[in-house]
């Protein structure tokens, strides 16, 4: 991966953790080891129960990727120890989520066994050249169909000077 592609796969990772926290704010960061060990991005603890999710970001509805196994030829981040995975949908206006052990299941039974290119990776196998990674992607449409939560965003914010909860209003649904 070119430094550049590094550098805006993190920015974008940041800010869709970002909306996470606002959506969510009773998440708790995971350490670095649990984020890249385990793939939980945070922790979050309700006063009705307790879970564990893994962020994902930068998918176009009709083409959410998931990692069976990593570019080390390692497990993916399917197969993490998160109890659930986030979607950013931002065209739902939030996450969809999905628990994990759900997702795996789908896969296991919807995605052929059967290596393609990337074009026709629609629930098939692809591994990109030079690399060990075995993904394949679904579509929002795909995923609505499991048992699922939509996480809205929060309309509410920070201000980085003065600390003021600022609330604001999505004028791009009214049009």
């Amino acid at each position: 991966m070119r430094s550049d592609r590094i550098k805006s796969s993190f920015r974008i990772g940041r800010v869709v953790e970002q909306r996470w926290l606002r959506a969510v704010p009773e998440s708790i960061k995971s350490s670095p080891e649990d984020d890249k060990k385990k793939h939980i991005d945070f922790y979050v603890d309700l006063p009705s129960h307790s879970f564990s999710v893994d962020v994902k970001g930068n998918n176009p509805p009709h083409e959410i990727w998931l990692e069976i196994k990593n570019v080390n030829g390692d497990t993916g981040w399917l197969y993490g120890e998160a109890t659930h995975i986030a979607f950013d949908v931002p065209e739902l206006g939030g996450f969809v989520m999905v628990l994990s052990e759900v997702l795996r299941d789908y896969v296991a039974k919807n995605v052929k066994k059967e290596f393609v290119t990337k074009r026709k990776a629609y629930k098939k196998l692809y591994t990109r050249k030079d690399r060990s990674d075995v993904i394949t992607y679904l579509t929002i449409t795909d995923l609505l169909t499991l048992p699922h939560k939509v996480v809205t965003y929060s309309n509410k914010y920070n201000h980085p000077v003065t600390g003021e909860q600022i609330q604001f209003n999505d004028r791009s649904r009214d049009s």
